[in-house]
């Protein structure tokens, strides 16, 4: 009799717990909506990207934005990169977040999940030099020649889990990829100096 009762609840346990995950996707899906925009300062040279992820849905998430080292002491915004349009160039070329002061980890990695409740927003300057291109072998402020450029956004699941953060997998996170409109180069920044 144990056992059937025992049976019972394991079925009803499963049946709730499907039921959950099915309307959190569907929340989560159907509810916030991400966007990002972008800003920047500049001289002759792109010096600081201000980006602004911005909620104007009507329901909360949270946005894995990158890692954070040493409890909380170092945060790096791996999830974001730039996009560049060279003069001369057809191509676009990708910039991605890399901060040299902290390009050897050896210790744990947390994942930086930035909360976004509805109809908020959370902005953060980044230089320029923090962003990398294996391409040109040299980061978005020494490059001449830019035309444009656009930020791009990889939100993806919470990752790293460990022992100590075991609750983190069952966050609601936005999963997607987002770019910000296109910034004309240096006419659309804000001149610095």
């Amino acid at each position: 009799m144990a056992q059937i009762r025992n049976l019972q609840l394991l079925f009803w346990a499963i049946a709730i717990c499907s039921s959950l995950a099915t309307s959190t996707l569907r929340a989560q899906s159907n509810g916030p909506l991400i966007e990002i925009e972008l800003h920047c300062t500049s001289q002759a040279k792109l010096v600081d990207v201000v980006l602004t992820l911005r909620n104007s849905g009507d329901s909360d998430t949270a946005v894995v934005l990158g890692s954070a080292l040493g409890n909380g002491q170092v945060y790096l915004a791996d999830a974001l990169s730039i996009e560049v349009k060279l003069a001369g160039a057809g191509s676009h070329y990708t910039f991605s977040y890399f901060n040299r002061e902290h390009a050897f980890v050896a210790g744990r990695v947390d994942p930086w999940i930035v909360p976004l409740p509805a109809k908020s927003s959370f902005s953060i300057s980044i230089e320029g030099d923090k962003f990398w291109s294996s391409a040109f072998s040299m980061t978005l402020s020494d490059m001449a020649d830019i035309l444009e450029i656009r930020a791009n956004l990889a939100a993806r699941e919470v990752q790293n889990i460990n022992a100590d953060t075991t609750g983190l997998a069952l966050m609601r996170v936005w999963v997607a990829v987002a770019q910000s409109s296109v910034v004309p180069f240096p006419s659309g920044c804000t001149q610095d100096g």
